[in-house]
C-alpha cells in the first residue's frame, strides 16, 4: 500500500534558502561520478526544482534524455508536466520547462516508485543508463530500501547509480 505524503515543500523558498545544494562547486564531485555523456539516458531521483537536472540535460545533449522525478508537486512542477493524472500543471509551467530545455519531470515517490509509471518510462526510453540523486536520499526516511527497489526498476544491468546524501553544510539556514 502506497502512503501519500503531504507536500510541504515550497520551490520558491527552497531556491531562496538552499541554492548551495545545486551550486556548481557542490555538485561537481557527484556529477563527475555520474560521468554523463552525450546519448546517455539518465533519471534524476529527487530532482527538486531542476537546476542540476537541466545541467545533466545539457551534458547528454539532444541525443540523450534526462527525466526528473520528485515527490513534491511544488518542486517538479517548476520543470514540466507529470504523468500522474491527478496533477494539474498550468500551460505556462509547461512552456517554461520546455524553454529551459527539460520536458520530462514527474511527481513520484522514489521510495515506492509506481510500477505502472516505471513501466511507462522503460517502454518509452528503455532502461536508463544512469540514476542520479543529489541532496535527496537523507529525506527518504520512511523506506530507504524502497529507493534501491525503485532504482532497480529503471536502471539497466551494469548501469550507474550515483548519489550523495546531504553532506556538510546541507542544512545551513534551515534551522536544523
Amino acid at each position: 500500500m502506497s502512503v501519500k505524503a503531504v507536500d510541504t515543500w515550497s520551490a520558491s523558498e527552497y531556491n531562496a534558502s538552499a541554492p548551495f545544494v545545486y551550486s556548481t562547486d557542490n555538485t561537481r564531485p557527484i556529477i563527475a561520478l555520474l560521468d554523463p555523456k552525450p546519448g546517455d539516458k539518465i533519471i534524476d531521483f529527487g530532482c527538486g526544482t531542476g537546476e542540476v537536472t537541466l545541467k545533466l540535460s545539457e551534458l547528454v545533449s539532444d541525443v540523450g534524455v534526462v527525466v526528473g522525478v520528485d515527490s513534491s508537486r511544488s518542486m517538479a512542477s517548476t520543470l514540466a508536466p507529470s504523468v500522474q493524472p491527478d496533477l494539474f500543471i498550468k500551460q505556462s509551467q509547461i512552456d517554461k520547462a520546455k524553454e529551459n530545455g527539460l520536458e520530462n519531470a514527474h511527481v513520484q515517490d522514489i521510495q515506492a516508485l509506481d510500477d505502472g509509471f516505471a513501466s511507462q518510462l522503460v517502454v518509452k526510453y528503455g532502461q536508463f543508463d544512469k540514476v542520479f540523486s543529489n541532496a535527496t536520499l537523507h529525506w527518504c526516511k520512511r523506506d530507504p530500501v524502497g529507493v534501491i527497489r525503485s532504482v532497480k526498476k529503471v536502471l539497466k544491468p551494469g548501469g550507474i547509480f550515483a548519489a550523495e546524501f546531504g553532506g556538510w553544510g546541507n542544512c545551513i539556514g534551515t534551522g536544523i
